[in-house]
């Protein structure tokens, strides 16, 4: 589980403010909540401000939450900011503040905030890129093997062979030549053939006239 938590922080920090705001409007649709600029006002009595691209939290930032929290006006019981890491100096800063400032503070890491997306069943990460991505690449690979590309191999194999006898490295020029033949006659007698795209099927998928 210690590497969902990484990897859902992670794809979080990655994403542009806007769309960390629209994943938090997301895990609070069950709740009452306004958002402003990069912090919630949840049940008219939580603050939580987002501090999630900062490396490490620092008191210069819970100063400035405070500062944010004095500015809205409202009867907030707990402040609560998500960050990445917590430095040494801010953890001392909190502990200070806890007996001289009211609201309390909660510093959420990505333990917490991890927590709080598999509350609502909601993550940052979703292996379904990952998938598309290997998918991808194995979709090139077997195209660059379809037995339209077997004129290809063959075409460079020749001129490879053609090289050898005018360049230095004759061996080398040799051998890739020899592994040219044999991909390309392999692809010519045992590849697949391409898919073709139709006109019709090309008007459904591209929408085009």
């Amino acid at each position: 589980e210690l590497n969902l938590i990484e990897k859902n922080n992670l794809y979080l920090r990655l994403m542009t403010p806007k769309d960390q705001i629209e994943f938090f409007k997301n895990l609070f649709k069950t709740k009452s909540f306004i958002q402003e600029n990069n912090y919630f006002i949840i049940d008219n009595n939580i603050l939580l401000i987002l501090n999630i691209n900062r490396d490490i939290l620092n008191p210069e930032e819970i100063f400035f939450c405070i500062q944010t929290y004095k500015s809205l006006n409202k009867e907030i019981e707990d402040i609560v900011i998500i960050c990445n890491k917590i430095s040494e100096e801010a953890n001392q800063t909190i502990n200070k503040l806890k007996t001289i400032f009211s609201p309390s503070i909660t510093l959420f890491t990505p333990i917490e905030t991890y927590a709080l997306m598999k509350k609502q069943n909601a993550f940052a990460y979703n292996n379904t890129l990952e998938k598309t991505q290997k998918v991808s690449k194995f979709a090139f690979i077997k195209h660059s093997f379809v037995k339209k590309q077997a004129k290809n191999f063959i075409k460079c194999s020749l001129l490879l062979f053609v090289s050898s006898l005018l360049f230095p490295f004759a061996t080398s020029y040799l051998i890739f030549a020899s592994v040219l033949l044999i991909v390309g006659v392999s692809c010519w007698c045992f590849g697949s053939k391409e898919n073709i795209i139709s006109p019709i099927s090309k008007q459904k998928l591209l929408d085009e006239k």
